[in-house]
């Protein structure tokens, strides 16, 4: 809700506290936080955070998952936003 309302610091609070509460890479945290990332501008941070998710991805088990699912819609959305477009050989794959 606080990325919705445009309060990024509270935003950023409340994903690094997710983190470090998660017993695991969270995949619904990551690709918030690459959303994110990447619509303040801050690319280096967001593909950071795209790496981890990729990351988590290739640990998921083979065939649909959850993990696949929000990898290609992140991958698809900061092509939209950044005008580039990126592993969308990854995505199709995803």
């Amino acid at each position: 809700m606080a990325r919705a309302c445009g309060n990024w610091q509270a935003a950023r609070e409340f994903s690094d506290r997710g983190f470090v509460g998660s017993p695991r890479e969270e995949p619904r945290l990551l690709v918030d936080r690459v959303l994110q990332e990447y619509e303040l501008g801050e690319f280096g941070q967001g593909a950071a955070y795209l790496e981890r998710l990729l990351k988590v991805t290739r640990l998921s088990p083979p065939g649909a998952t959850v993990e696949r699912v929000f990898l290609a819609g992140t991958i698809l959305a900061n092509a939209r936003t950044t005008g580039v477009a990126n592993f969308f050989e990854v995505a199709q794959e995803a």
